[in-house]
């Protein structure tokens, strides 16, 4: 409130300066992991061509979409299965990398996407 003896600017000058100071704390803010934007590098969702360069999407079509994507496979199950088809260590699969995106619920029918 302002006093009878002070301008309506004074209170107002005292709202910025708070807003200000907000705004301060919000930009001086660290995001400690990227969005899955990010990690799709732009796109809304994961596509066969963020798998690594040397992926035979093909194999990834024929071995892997076919799964039932409501069966909820972990990320060591996944791990087994991407060992099999390309060879053990020759991938790394992540919780939240394409490799899981690519097979999870929200992200099916994958032949909608192209290599």
């Amino acid at each position: 409130m302002v006093g009878d003896s002070e301008e309506d600017d004074v209170e107002s000058s005292a709202i910025t300066k708070k807003s200000d100071s907000l705004k301060g704390n919000r930009q001086g803010m660290v995001r400690c992991e990227p969005t899955k934007k990010e990690l799709c590098n732009g796109a809304n969702k994961w596509k066969l061509s963020h798998l690594p360069a040397d992926t035979d999407c093909d194999a990834f079509t024929k071995y892997i979409t076919p799964l039932d994507p409501w069966e909820g496979l972990s990320t060591a199950q996944l791990q087994e299965i991407v060992d099999n088809i390309y060879g053990p260590g020759h991938f790394s699969v992540d919780d939240n990398d394409v490799w899981c995106g690519l097979v999870s619920p929200l992200s099916f029918p994958h032949h909608c996407h192209c290599c």
